[in-house]
């Protein structure tokens, strides 16, 4: 994160100074929310993501920079030494960096909607380490060599379960991403199948991208749907189900604007975690042979 960081942005289109107030939300020095003058621009992108990093540290988590590339990841203080719980947080591509949804978001929303702060409180209350990955960052292509994926998105995930999260052994994790965190999530567990299958308890998406997975081993497509969940982008009532993906059964996220889509489906997100064994620690037996092909 820059050592420059102010903890104000100086909008030229209102000449007035903004800042996230203790709610999350953004306002001018006189207290008046964002106007239809504001300018969205890079450098406020580049501010809104540097304000996520440095709510995250005041958040407890850790700023690691991965020695594969360089590119800072953030992670709470036991996430790495064998968790009892921990959860991965994917973001969705665009100009968001580790900790941001999306930044429009953010600046009309506050950040209890358009960033993870939400996430690490949630997971604070129930004694979850977390972990937060930064898959935009243009230092994730320096990882081409490692996989055989053209994505930076996609090799930065695997890069981070491969050298991060598989090596830290935690019992049981939690991956909630969004967007084309989706498809960054479903190659981690195409990359590392039976190590998924006997640790990944929940997998909560908002209208995220989908692959179909195969293996010769497992039948794995019917896991994911045992465990995985996507709340897509509709006008039906929030969190009705409306049928099967690729990869996941899909549950309405209540609204049809995709950046929103993770705050609006995040109570239900929560109650699939908690069935799931995130709030009392009550975990299903992992049978693989259920999966086991003939």
């Amino acid at each position: 994160m820059s050592v420059d960081y102010d903890p104000r942005w100086f909008d030229q289109g209102t000449k007035m100074f903004y800042h996230f107030n203790e709610e999350g939300v953004l306002v001018s020095e006189q207290g008046g929310p964002v106007t239809k003058d504001f300018i969205d621009n890079d450098g406020f992108t580049d501010w809104v993501n540097q304000s996520c990093a440095r709510m995250m540290i005041e958040n407890g988590l850790i700023e690691l920079n991965m020695k594969e590339c360089g590119v800072p990841i953030y992670h709470s203080p036991g996430a790495l030494r064998s968790p009892k719980k921990l959860l991965v947080v994917i973001q969705g591509t665009g100009r968001v960096r580790a900790g941001a949804w999306s930044i429009k978001i953010c600046m009309n929303n506050g950040l209890k909607q358009g960033s993870v702060i939400s996430a690490i409180h949630d997971a604070k209350a129930r004694n979850m380490e977390i972990i937060v990955l930064n898959p935009n960052d243009p230092g994730s292509k320096r990882l081409s060599s490692m996989y055989k994926e053209k994505y930076g998105m996609i090799l930065h995930t695997l890069a981070v379960f491969e050298h991060y999260i598989l090596p830290a052994k935690p019992e049981n994790v939690f991956i909630l991403c969004h967007s084309m965190g989706g498809e960054c999530t479903l190659r981690a567990i195409s990359h590392f199948p039976e190590w998924s299958m006997n640790t990944v308890r929940a997998i909560a998406m908002t209208d995220a991208c989908e692959i179909e997975i195969t293996n010769a081993k497992y039948n794995i497509g019917e896991w994911l749907f045992d465990h995985a969940i996507n709340w897509v982008c509709s006008s039906e009532k929030a969190n009705k189900h409306i049928g099967l993906g690729e990869s996941s059964w899909h549950y309405s996220a209540g609204t049809n604007s995709h950046p929103l889509s993770t705050a609006k489906a995040w109570a239900f997100i929560w109650v699939f975690f908690d069935k799931k064994g995130a709030q009392n620690d009550s975990f299903e037996t992992l049978d693989l042979l259920k999966y086991k092909k003939e």
